[in-house]
């Protein structure tokens, strides 16, 4: 089992303590909770995708049951680092098919450009929408994947995003300044962020790519009524 091994290595080079400490926590219950933690203390201790790769394979890393379990785990819990990175290098239409099961809604869409990836696509959902507030929308999940393939490289979770004023609702997709509260991200190869509140942010028209979306994703989104 690669779980013991490469505990009994770390132990040795007395490194890297929170992986030790998930990695006891499999040896000990070896249940999905636990080797999501491992793949989380992998990534916030600065471990590069051709290390923590193998475990990935070990832990059946990106099934539904662990996305889900990730999701529900890092919206329900503020300080989850380790659900949050757990979810990066799954796939974003296994993604969306749990998302839609959980019964997040779609509200935004956008695109950047990485340095060594190219074209990111980013889609944005909302745990549900307050169309009297038109001010705040609460449990707010972010997945970044590259263009042209399935693979998750950026994942945010908020407890909130707070707009400056009301946001627009135009084409069942929401615009506005904002920021996020109690905001945690995550991207590959390296990055990991936990702030109380983000930075200002704006999601405008011009930014959407849901018309350039393959039409698998389209048709698996809930959208706006």
């Amino acid at each position: 089992m690669k779980t013991q091994k490469a505990l009994d290595k770390l132990i040795k080079s007395d490194k890297d303590h929170k992986v030790i400490s998930a990695f006891a926590g499999v040896i000990y219950e070896n249940s999905l909770n636990m080797q999501i933690n491992v793949i989380g203390a992998m990534h916030t201790s600065k471990w590069l995708k051709n290390r923590i790769k193998p475990f990935w394979t070990e832990y059946n890393h990106g099934t539904s049951e662990w996305i889900e379990k990730c999701l529900n785990r890092a919206i329900d819990f503020d300080s989850d680092d380790y659900a949050v990175s757990a979810l990066l290098n799954c796939k974003i239409q296994s993604v969306i098919l749990s998302l839609k099961k959980m019964e997040m809604i779609f509200i935004s869409s956008r695109y950047y450009e990485d340095f060594k990836n190219g074209k990111v696509n980013v889609l944005t959902f909302a745990k549900s929408i307050d169309k009297h507030s038109s001010k705040v929308l609460p449990n707010v999940v972010e997945f970044g994947w590259i263009d042209g393939t399935e693979e998750i490289i950026d994942v945010s979770i908020m407890r909130a995003m707070v707009f400056d004023t009301k946001y627009e609702l135009k084409d069942n997709q929401i615009y506005g300044k904002n920021y996020s509260t109690y905001f945690r991200r995550a991207t590959l190869p390296y990055g990991n962020w936990n702030l109380e509140n983000s930075e200002g942010f704006e999601l405008k028209e011009e930014w959407s790519i849901f018309n350039k979306l393959e039409t698998e994703i389209k048709n698996e989104l809930i959208t706006i009524e």
